[in-house]
């Protein structure tokens, strides 16, 4: 296989694998989950074996946990950068989890992934694939991931250091 470049999707596949560690997913079930295709998620785990996030043993994906984490804490935000915008209908993300927003200083606007379904307006974050606030809603260990990776990419110091630490414990 030849070498290829992280796709943003990619982190989806690694969060959504590495939150769930002993679920044994086919690419179907993955994509299903994830709102992508079989061969979507087929080539981001291909990705993440090369790039050295997952290993494969005995036909099943395992997330190389150290590695995983560097990336996120200090690769994530410049190989996906934040893109911001205007404020609009959204699911909340980064800090503004309940959650998290409780260890922050209250009274910021709290980011939200566009989402037509979402009940918080708020200043626009691309998520990192489109189908992310779908994903989202259907599995909060996932939810709570995404949501840190956005904190890394998006965050001030404090609060990449609050996301890290909870990274940390995940993986």
């Amino acid at each position: 296989m030849r070498q290829t470049a992280l796709k943003p999707q990619d982190v989806v596949v690694a969060l959504k694998l590495a939150v769930h560690p002993q679920e044994p997913y086919t690419y179907a079930q993955l994509a299903t989950e994830l709102g992508m295709s079989a061969s979507e998620a087929h080539s981001a785990a291909m990705r993440l074996i090369i790039a050295g996030l997952f290993a494969r043993e005995q036909g099943r994906l395992l997330v190389i946990s150290r590695n995983i984490r560097d990336f996120l804490v200090y690769g994530v935000r410049y190989a996906f950068p934040a893109i911001t915008g205007q404020a609009t209908r959204g699911m909340v993300t980064g800090k503004g989890l309940d959650w998290i927003a409780d260890n922050f200083i209250q009274g910021f606007e709290p980011y939200v992934w566009p989402d037509s379904l979402g009940r918080t307006i708020g200043p626009s974050l691309l998520p990192l694939h489109p189908n992310v606030p779908l994903a989202a809603s259907r599995d909060k260990l996932l939810y709570d991931a995404l949501a840190l990776v956005d904190m890394m990419r998006i965050g001030d110091a404090r609060e990449r250091e609050f996301a890290s630490r909870e990274l940390g414990l995940r993986f």
